[in-house]
């Protein structure tokens, strides 16, 4: 129809002439407001206060109680004999190897992580038992469980001389304290 592309309407019953509509613009209540405000606040609050708890986080993180030197890691059983270089040696080497930062933060540690670490950089880890291989315990103190490689074999290959466990893995013989016969 005509009225409805010129924007006009048609007369009605009561009606005996014609008017334009012009188009509505959109108002806003003191309620429409009041909520508008409202949720900008809630959204500032929720930013703000989100950024807040990560910064709280992070500075509890890195509180000296949640630090432990990496030589304080309890090994348990501790390293039998004939690893030459004992607890501190055995740490210094994964913690090397693994790239650890010293002291380690506790409460951001990875445990499967930690023990995967174990396995991979020490030579005279067996495995690390499960299901607690690691344990964290707060405030800083985390207990590792492992089963250590025992030499069982030396095997002679040319002019080198190898150390096997049970499993024919080569052990390192820098680190190997090697047991004198006779009493």
């Amino acid at each position: 129809s005509s009225s409805a592309r010129t924007g006009r309407q048609r007369p009605g019953p009561s009606s005996g002439r014609t008017t334009a509509t012009a188009p509505r613009r959109p108002t806003l209540t003191r309620r429409g407001l009041a909520a508008a405000l409202a949720g900008l606040a809630v959204g500032l609050l929720g930013f703000g206060g989100s950024r807040a708890v990560r910064f709280l986080i992070d500075r509890l993180h890195r509180r000296p109680e949640y630090q432990l030197p990496c030589r304080e890691i309890v090994l348990d059983p501790p390293p039998p004999p004939w690893i030459q270089t004992g607890r501190l040696g055995l740490l210094e080497q994964v913690r090397q190897q693994a790239h650890w930062p010293e002291p380690l933060p506790v409460l951001d540690l990875d445990l499967e992580d930690l023990a995967r670490d174990f396995r991979n950089h020490s030579p005279w880890v067996a495995r690390v038992r499960r299901p607690r291989g690691v344990e964290r315990l707060y405030p800083n103190r985390l207990v590792v469980r492992l089963d250590y490689r025992e030499p069982v074999a030396e095997v002679r290959f040319g002019p080198t001389w190898y150390v096997l466990d049970g499993d024919a893995v080569i052990l390192p013989t820098d680190d190997l304290a090697r047991r004198r016969p006779g009493p």
